[in-house]
């Protein structure tokens, strides 16, 4: 890490309240316009992912994975890889979500399955894999993705967020295609 990038994360910084003018002014209005207006960042980023299918069950991870994807595209990578790894987990958890869980022949509703939405994210991917929702594969790239996240939450930050923001979402991309093609099987 340069000595530039090492300044960079011991500056202060604060997120204006609406109300202070004094944050408020042309100069930080005109820094926001820049970076939605950067088209040509824009087209390049957008160059660098791979795309998925169109994804046909019901869900609520795909505004998830549309929000990472617009992220990726402004240049703003900590909240792709976040954004990422969130839109995986919710996958998940929609895949239970959509799925027929039965205990002694009753058919779990929604409520019931809540329980399950509780189980830690690692275990849930684990649980998918031995129902065979995913192949060794699919829950090897979900695991990688996890493992991304954990460069930014735990110590050992890390020092390319443009990389991992890429990977991340061309990951999840690539593991939403296997999915939707072991589901298919």
């Amino acid at each position: 890490m340069s000595e530039n990038e090492k300044n960079k994360s011991s500056l202060i910084y604060c997120i204006p309240n609406p109300t202070d003018k004094k944050y408020l002014d042309d100069h930080f209005l005109t820094q926001l316009k820049n970076i939605i207006s950067d088209d040509q960042k824009m087209i390049e980023n957008s160059k660098l992912i791979v795309g998925c299918k169109i994804i046909a069950f019901e869900n609520k991870f795909t505004e998830i994975l549309d929000s990472a994807y617009k992220s990726f595209l402004l240049g703003m990578y900590y909240s792709t890889v976040t954004l990422t790894v969130l839109a995986a987990e919710r996958m998940c958890y929609d895949l239970i979500a959509m799925s027929q869980i039965k205990y002694n022949e009753r058919l779990l509703d929604n409520k019931q399955k809540e329980s399950l939405y509780r189980i830690p994210y690692s275990e849930i991917l684990k649980f998918l894999f031995s129902l065979d929702e995913f192949n060794k594969e699919i829950k090897d790239n979900l695991f990688k993705i996890n493992e991304i996240r954990h460069k930014y939450v735990h110590p050992q930050f890390s020092e390319d967020p443009f990389i991992d923001a890429k990977n991340t979402l061309n990951l999840l991309c690539k593991t939403i295609d296997l999915i939707v093609m072991h589901r298919n099987k």
